[in-house]
């Protein structure tokens, strides 16, 4: 009884999909090397697939940018313009947004000193009550040895 140990007839070879190509079984050789050469290039063209969409997309984020959007008021109603000019402004946001944080800041810090304080305050606190059952437990001491 011969044992095969030669694991060449065993090697399974798996081609990965990618996002641009999907695996094609039909044309995977059994030839280690021929698989070798054949995923170098697909590796290749997805490098060069992944680079071209994001330059692609790099150059449309750009002309996004450098295009502005005007609104053309001549196809609003009256009521329409009334009502945008009637709503809230970009600088009064941002002036209210501004006074909120610094309200927001102080009222943070308030309520952190008044934290440091509370803890000082029961700090001392725990203290005479420390000395006071202290001393009340020297003076039973001191009368029982007296006694």
């Amino acid at each position: 009884m011969e044992i095969n140990t030669s694991k060449d007839n065993d090697i399974v070879v798996r081609r990965r999909s990618t996002l641009f190509t999907s695996a094609d079984t039909n044309s995977a050789s059994s030839s280690p090397s021929t698989y070798t050469i054949s995923y170098e290039k697909q590796l290749r063209d997805e490098i060069e697939n992944w680079n071209r969409m994001i330059n692609e997309t790099y150059k449309k984020i750009k002309e996004l940018k450098r295009t502005q959007i005007e609104l053309d008021s001549s196809l609003l109603s009256k009521e329409q313009k009334q009502y945008l000019e009637m709503g809230p402004k970009t600088e009064k946001i941002l002036q209210q947004s501004n006074e909120f944080r610094a309200l927001v800041e102080r009222y943070i810090q308030r309520k952190s000193f008044l934290a440091q304080r509370y803890d000082a305050l029961l700090k001392d606190a725990r203290a005479i009550v420390d000395n006071k059952a202290l001393s009340v437990g020297e003076r039973q001491l001191l009368s029982e040895e007296v006694d």
